[in-house]
């Protein structure tokens, strides 16, 4: 089971997925303004490549 949960101080912030309470990928942004962010990266565990996990923290983004 995953889950994501995103972490914000109000000028930067990242979205942690978690695969079975294990943190197995992370993307990190900026905001630009009140309604924009920059994406600056986006990194998930070898463990976990090819499961869609980067794809999934970047629509949780977009969402």
């Amino acid at each position: 089971m995953t889950r994501i949960e995103q972490k914000d101080n109000g000028r930067k912030g990242r979205f942690i997925l978690y695969h079975d309470d294990e943190a197995a990928g992370e993307m990190m942004y900026v905001w630009v303004d009140d309604s924009k962010i920059i994406i600056d990266h986006t990194e998930v565990n070898e463990a976990y490549n090819g499961k869609g996990y980067g794809k999934q923290l970047v629509m949780k983004a977009c969402s």
